[in-house]
């Protein structure tokens, strides 16, 4: 963990455009730096945080042991299910099932901010009203960054990680981790939600700064057609046959009709 820092309240952007967005990330240039999109409140808390408020063992067990027990019986039975090499630690394993849609207290990002940008408009429509938004964190500069990775010597069990926050790159064990440019972070407070989780990181100097984007719903669904001019499209992120039909669907269905 990085020595104590000076805490900086995160800066604040409203977008109306991709030329916009690009010239906001300035301050970015040539830092360590990852990005996630939101659509939706709920996707500010951990997997893990949301299934374990909604499961019938709450008044029973505490989050860690929640998380100790959905893990372990994760591991046991995904076996079966896994052609040819099995993850080659719990930090791959946790990784996977992350990847899948078992609950973790894992948060996923990208290091690329048009994927980013993605996540947070696409599908859009021009009657929604939800604000789309990206938070962009700078983990300080670029020769300082493996600084900011997890040491597995130190955390054999990602379970066990107690700093504020982490990231790892995961195993590229499936094309859309490579077109997503994926990057996964862990916090040692699995119950976090990212704004307290960025604060606490911030004010123990495990990040530098970061940044929240938001885009006015008026703007999103322009943006997402912006994107598509660009290359950033569900097949280029989804690289597969579902990946392509959606991105057909929406183009016939929002941008072939463009006046």
């Amino acid at each position: 963990m990085n020595d104590a820092a000076p805490s900086r309240p995160p800066e604040q952007a409203t977008i109306g455009s991709l030329a916009e967005y690009l010239q906001s990330l300035a301050p970015f240039s040539q830092r360590t730096a990852v990005y996630r999109g939101f659509r939706a409140e709920e996707e500010k808390q951990p997997t893990l945080k949301r299934c374990f408020d909604a499961s019938d063992a709450h008044p029973e067990m505490d989050i860690l042991r929640f998380e100790r027990d959905l893990f372990d019986s994760f591991k046991r039975q995904a076996p079966l299910y896994i052609p040819g090499r099995l993850p080659s630690d719990d930090w791959q394993w946790l990784a996977l099932g992350r990847h899948y849609g078992l609950p973790t207290r894992l948060l996923d990002w990208t290091k690329n901010p048009l994927v980013a940008l993605y996540f947070a408009v696409a599908g859009t429509r021009e009657r929604d009203h939800r604000t789309a938004q990206i938070y962009a964190v700078s983990f300080g500069p670029l020769h300082k960054g493996a600084e900011a990775m997890v040491s597995k010597e130190e955390f054999p069990d990602p379970l066990g990680f107690d700093q504020s926050f982490g990231r790892f790159i995961p195993e590229i064990a499936e094309p859309r981790l490579a077109a997503q440019q994926s990057v996964f972070t862990i916090a040692g407070d699995p119950s976090l939600a990212i704004d307290p989780l960025l604060e606490e990181a911030t004010e123990d100097g495990t990040i530098e700064f970061h940044t929240v984007f938001s885009i006015p719903p008026k703007r999103a669904a322009e943006i997402e057609r912006e994107l598509y001019r660009v290359g950033i499209t569900r097949v280029t992120l989804f690289p597969d046959l579902r990946g392509l039909c959606e991105t057909l669907e929406w183009t016939w269905r929002a941008y072939r009709n463009e006046v």
